[in-house]
């Protein structure tokens, strides 16, 4: 361990041309980590350093020496923070304006820029790489009814960390952070194609009117093509026709099922509705389920079971796959479907159903009292 210490010293002296001085760089750095051992927040080159657990630990693996001693790893690393948009993340959030600001600063090789540069791109790593193991938000305090809990800064961690920085892998360690999951990575392509139909300019809006069903002749129709030629429902860009045929019948029913609307071919309200969000509440709503996914999808089973609540469904997926799907009976806003991640452990067969007080006192009793055959309009 002495003599892995050692030649990393001897590197860093060569590659930084510090010489003798790489030693109070690693007194500097130890001052800065002992500031976050002793609970104070450490702030470096205007930026808040947020690891208070790996980042000590990882320095002391190196008794303080800098970590950043490979070019090519520093070269990743700006490369990934610069990429970290892709998986619905802001680059700033990283350091990387300030990373760059210092790497441009420290031609001069003062030792300040040097530790500080060191310790944000060690900070910049970690909290990207919890960040995608984890998520942005803590789950369990935006709602106490997830159960997903995922832990960062045990001994293999540090040393996975320790071994890309070292060998130049950061984008080999990246990718085992993220979700390896078909879905994730279908959103990452969704987010990138819809951002590429932003900087289009978007798609354009369809007028409001009448619902439009197969077979009509409507000035809206010209529209319509645009807007499904825009996200590649409609891949037929020449027609002018303003008549609803059979081509642009089955674009929009893709669209709907596509929106979880019934893909019955009726462009009514919600279809409308549907196709006149506009693309940067798209991007938004991709980003916010990137979020989500990295919640629940590492460690996802190749069979399992998933509860679209948004959607009301039930699915049963393997292989990536839909086997089986079925509706799902959703709470209110103030009644709130828990989420929560589990084992299925045994499943009851054609179960009786009794009204829950809730829902009959709150729900069911209102509407009886206004209509007396609403129990038989609902087969109930």
């Amino acid at each position: 361990m002495l003599i892995r210490i050692l030649l990393v010293v001897l590197v860093f002296s060569y590659q930084t041309g510090f010489g003798a001085s790489v030693l109070p760089v690693a007194d500097v750095i130890r001052d800065k980590v002992e500031q976050i051992r002793a609970g104070t927040t450490l702030d470096v080159g205007g930026q808040t350093v947020s690891s208070v657990l790996v980042l000590p630990a990882l320095y002391e693996r190196y008794n303080y020496t800098p970590i950043w001693n490979n070019p090519r790893a520093v070269r990743q690393l700006i490369e990934a923070l610069e990429q970290v948009i892709n998986d619905g993340l802001v680059s700033s959030d990283y350091h990387l304006p300030a990373i760059l600001a210092l790497h441009a600063d420290n031609s001069d090789r003062e030792l300040p820029t040097a530790a500080d540069l060191d310790i944000l791109m060690t900070d910049a790593l970690i909290r990207l790489g919890y960040h995608l193991l984890v998520g942005k938000v803590d789950v369990e305090e935006l709602d106490a009814h997830w159960n997903m809990t995922t832990t960062i800064g045990d001994l293999d961690t540090i040393l996975s960390f320790a071994e890309a920085i070292e060998s130049a892998q950061i984008p080999e360690l990246i990718e085992q952070l993220r979700p390896n999951h078909p879905y994730y990575e279908n959103l990452r392509q969704g987010l990138a194609r819809y951002r590429a139909i932003r900087e289009k300019g978007g798609w354009p809006n369809v007028e409001p009117g009448s619902t439009l069903k197969p077979g009509m002749t409507d000035k809206r129709i010209l529209q319509i093509r645009a807007r499904l030629n825009m996200t590649g429902e409609l891949v037929d860009a020449v027609s002018t026709s303003d008549a609803y045929d059979e081509t642009l019948v089955m674009a929009v029913k893709k669209f709907q099922e596509n929106h979880g609307l019934t893909p019955d071919g009726i462009i009514g309200p919600a279809s409308l509705a549907a196709m006149n969000v506009p693309v940067q509440e798209r991007i938004n709503q991709i980003k916010v389920n990137l979020e989500r996914a990295r919640w629940v999808l590492h460690d996802m089973q190749d069979e399992f079971v998933m509860t679209d609540i948004a959607g009301y469904e039930v699915s049963y997926r393997r292989g990536g796959k839909i086997i089986w799907t079925t509706r799902a009976q959703v709470g209110k806003p103030y009644r709130k479907t828990p989420v929560f991640k589990d084992q299925i452990r045994y499943l009851e067969v054609n179960p009786t159903w009794t009204v829950p007080t809730t829902i009959l006192r709150n729900d069911i009793l209102p509407r009886l009292a206004k209509d007396s055959a609403y129990l038989q309009q609902m087969d109930m």
